[in-house]
């Protein structure tokens, strides 16, 4: 099986009002909060924002390998 990975994935925009309105909603479900311009993300239970360019990850949240090439921005701390 050959893996490709995703240049771009689209969300749909909705404002929080819009977004409450929506009848069924599947875990997973990722949105753009137009309300408060940011990527959310439905957990089961609630909407929950996704890191986006103006966040920072801990770095004890990674695991695995993380392509240097796709990094950005500052790095704290740490083994290089």
């Amino acid at each position: 099986m050959t893996r490709t990975r995703a240049q771009l994935v689209q969300a749909q925009t909705h404002t929080e009002s819009a977004r409450d309105l929506l009848p069924v909603v599947q875990q997973g479900r990722l949105i753009w909060n137009a309300t408060a311009n940011s990527p959310q993300m439905y957990d089961g239970t609630q909407w929950v924002e996704v890191f986006n360019s103006d966040s920072s990850i801990p770095g004890n949240l990674l695991s695995g390998n993380v392509d240097a090439a796709l990094l950005n921005g500052e790095l704290d701390g740490g083994f290089y």
